[in-house]
């Protein structure tokens, strides 16, 4: 999104959102030897009470207030009594050190934190606020909050629910805004990193960009991709997580050491890279969302050429194959979903949702046409409908897909979805496609001669390796 573009949106949200002509205005400075951070806060005008309030008790933790602010601990809200602007300070290295999720982290010489523990907001959630930071000479602030302007630490806070999560860093990191297909992400690579291996990272995180081409690329006009080292976990992405605070983010958690093979190779990145391609959809959604992404890993490999046909269905497959064996089986989908980290139940949720996906874009391809299928779906969803700030539920997305596509595909097999107490019988539908398998439900060959052979060939359509197998 050109810079214009992403201007005229941020206006759009502001003048949607704003009750005041002039948004709050925040100030926030950080001192590299105390590690303070000191926020200073006005109102538009002195007419309007400065009135501010935590979102999470950790930040009553770590507040630091003079005697012209009022504490009220049971409402985590603090009034100024000296005018319409104000100061309060949080120790970030202090915050850092607590080593625990909505607090924060230190990453080598870096600060990694959860804006809730030390982000104050307008107690009124019909204003908006700009924050500016001030940082040391060699220091780098990445957000998820929209920046108008790269070449200024001031970002747009507002227009998208509060308690949305994110994450913010300070450090000396290695800050990038990369091009080409990936224009728009913001690029933090914290710790201690080799250059040569920072260099490889920064073409990995292009590359997962790239994936996208095939639905129209990047669908947000900015996204913070924050890489993390850690020395623990399997493969070179031993964790990865989209926060949604701002315009959104992508989170990695690698073992630097890997080769930029080993991270092409690695399914997280394009899993992740696809969570940016739906709205938020809430814990009933989780196996929609994660349903999309699973498919979406496979099939954006294979366009791509980092997947043959073959790999890419093999992949499919052996995840049914997980998401059948799921110990889950005899409660619905929809219940599954819900409790899916208390069941431990990812493989259910997960591929349950990726053969939901499969089973509409083979539909859709039938009813449309071979190329138009899902990838066209939701190109245009993504141009009418993202960045989504608000929370989808499940019937929402499937109807706008409906109405978008011009045909019913979607909303009458959600219901049947989330009350299936089974993993979903796609035997029949796999062997239309022309993917023969052994009893155990391997993949052994690809069936040119099957009814729906060219639709599979067009889901895939790897202009890459050729297929592999027998």
């Amino acid at each position: 999104m050109s810079f214009s573009a992403l201007a005229l949106w941020l206006g759009g949200a502001l003048s949607l959102t704003s009750t005041a002509n002039e948004p709050w205005r925040y100030r926030a400075e950080f001192q590299a030897d105390t590690q303070l951070l000191r926020v200073q806060v006005c109102t538009p005008s002195a007419t309007v009470p400065l009135v501010l309030r935590a979102l999470d008790r950790p930040a009553l933790e770590h507040l630091q207030i003079g005697s012209d602010w009022q504490l009220d601990e049971r409402r985590w809200q603090i009034r100024h009594t000296g005018g319409a602007c104000g100061g309060y300070a949080v120790d970030l290295g202090r915050l850092a050190d607590r080593r625990s999720s909505g607090h924060g982290y230190r990453v080598g010489a870096d600060l990694l934190t959860w804006p809730d523990a030390w982000l104050w907001w307008p107690a009124s959630r019909s204003v908006e606020a700009v924050i500016e930071f001030e940082l040391p000479d060699g220091w780098q602030i990445s957000t998820p909050w929209p920046q108008p302007d790269p070449s200024r630490s001031e970002f747009r806070l507002g227009g998208w629910p509060r308690d949305w999560p994110g994450l913010v860093a300070l450090g000396h990191f290695d800050r990038r805004l990369l091009a080409g297909s990936a224009e728009g992400v913001r690029l933090a690579m914290l710790g201690n990193i080799e250059r040569s291996r920072r260099d490889e990272l920064a073409r990995w995180v292009t590359h997962l960009a790239e994936l996208l081409e095939p639905v129209g690329g990047l669908p947000l006009p900015q996204a913070q991709v924050l890489i993390v080292p850690m020395n623990r976990g399997n493969g070179p992405v031993p964790w990865g997580q989209v926060h949604r605070a701002g315009f959104g983010g992508v989170h990695f958690f690698v073992n630097p050491q890997h080769s930029l093979q080993d991270f092409i190779d690695d399914w997280t990145g394009a899993h992740e890279f696809s969570h940016l391609l739906h709205p938020y959809l809430g814990r009933r959604g989780r196996w929609l969302s994660e349903g999309l992404a699973s498919y979406y890993q496979n099939v954006l490999r294979a366009r791509s050429g980092d997947l043959s046909e073959f790999e890419a269905w093999e992949r499919l497959l052996s995840g049914f194959g997980r998401g059948r064996r799921d110990a889950s089986g005899g409660t619905a989908l929809l219940e599954v979903a819900r409790q899916m980290q208390q069941r431990r139940a990812f493989m259910r949720v997960y591929w349950s949702g990726a053969a939901w996906w499969l089973q509409r874009d083979v539909e859709l391809r039938l009813q449309l046409g071979t190329a138009n299928g899902l990838d066209a779906l939701l190109r245009r969803f993504a141009m009418t409908r993202l960045p989504a700030n608000r929370t989808w539920s499940p019937q929402e997305f499937a109807a706008e897909l409906d109405r978008l596509a011009g045909v019913s595909v979607f909303v009458p097999a959600l219901a049947p979805a989330e009350s299936e107490l089974q993993f979903p019988n796609v035997a029949p539908l796999l062997q239309r496609l022309g993917l023969i398998s052994d009893r155990s439900g391997e993949l052994r060959r690809l069936d040119d001669e099957a009814e729906l052979a060219a639709l599979r060939q067009a889901i895939m359509a790897s202009s890459g390796r050729p297929a592999t197998g027998s």
